[in-house]
């Protein structure tokens, strides 16, 4: 066998073995389109928040398994309070309001 014959053997052998690692791979970088998108999405909702950002209460609704609830962060106080009813989340904002 000579040194031609050895090389090429050897350069089919790591073709082969990157072939098969391309074959396989499952895209799971930051990069994949799926991904990026996701992070971009991310990062916009952040700077909207940074940007909106105020010393009004953000209220979000939160749906579970047995019954919904309210959670209510207020900027002034640094608290999470969380309300089982909407009315009591309208009356809580209307004393925050009137103090």
């Amino acid at each position: 066998m000579n040194s031609y014959t050895q090389r090429s053997t050897a350069l089919e052998h790591n073709r082969n073995r990157l072939e098969a690692l391309i074959a396989q791979s499952d895209y799971t970088t930051v990069y994949h389109p799926v991904h990026l998108g996701k992070f971009l999405s991310r990062m916009g909702r952040g700077l909207v928040h940074w940007l909106t950002a105020g010393s009004e209460p953000r209220v979000s609704h939160e749906v579970g398994r047995n019954a919904d609830s309210w959670k209510v962060f207020d900027p002034a106080s640094k608290r999470t309070l969380r309300f089982d009813h909407e009315e009591s989340v309208r009356i809580w904002l209307e004393s925050r309001y009137y103090r």
